[in-house]
């Protein structure tokens, strides 16, 4: 069952809007993306991207480097124009919903050139992605870009996806609230003397009191 959080971007979805989804871990970002690209859109046709591989693969995707045929995205628009496969070419132009998730690794140059191929192979310029309903996914305070700016650093970003939907539900770590509490406060970065305390008392000098399930 959704949470009212959660049910909130399949009403965004809906309305065509363009939207970013976020929140700390265990709190449904994957669940409610799964949820949109399952979701019966009957006059709507849902790509569901990633920006690595292996997230990718967790939600059933492709990276959107391979969905858009960018390669390592370091050519030009025109490049890119030019040599662009018919096949992708043509899930461009079909494509009327776009998920990406893992947001937060997609630099703001690629997110501007995203657009821009976008706009030329639709023939729309005045829309986000050349009228492709954009549904973005991910945590800022998780891994940045490996190289580049954010992406909210891009003019595009901020043009366009002004709704933004916070998940704070907690539902990996619902039975353990204290658990839950220290680790969003490791992700802001502000670990109170509690927290410091809570992770010492798991912290084993011997190998015997580990258990053999733990990861090592």
């Amino acid at each position: 069952m959704l949470s009212l959080q959660q049910q909130k971007a399949l009403q965004w979805l809906d309305e065509g809007k363009n939207f970013f989804i976020t929140g700390g871990a265990g709190c449904g970002k994957s669940y409610i993306v799964n949820q949109i690209a399952q979701s019966e859109q009957i006059y709507k046709t849902i790509h569901i991207t990633a920006s690595t591989g292996k997230a990718a693969y967790l939600i059933n995707g492709v990276t959107i480097h391979a969905f858009a045929g960018i390669e390592t995205g370091v050519r030009s628009v025109d490049y890119y124009k030019r040599h662009m496969h018919p096949d992708i070419k043509k899930t461009w132009l079909e494509t009327d919903v776009l998920i990406i998730d893992e947001i937060s690794m997609i630099n703001a140059s690629t997110f501007d050139l995203l657009h821009l191929i976008a706009c030329e192979i639709r023939q729309c310029y005045d829309e986000l992605f050349g009228g492709v309903q954009v549904i973005a996914c991910g945590d800022f305070f998780q891994l940045p870009p490996v190289t580049g700016q954010f992406v909210f650093k891009s003019q595009i970003w901020q043009h366009y996806m002004t709704e933004v939907l916070v998940l704070t539900q907690c539902f990996r770590q619902k039975d353990d609230e204290q658990f839950f509490r220290a680790l969003n406060e490791i992700r802001f970065g502000q670990v109170s003397d509690q927290t410091i305390d809570y992770f010492m008392t798991r912290c084993f000098e011997k190998d015997e009191n580990l258990n053999s399930k733990y990861t090592r």
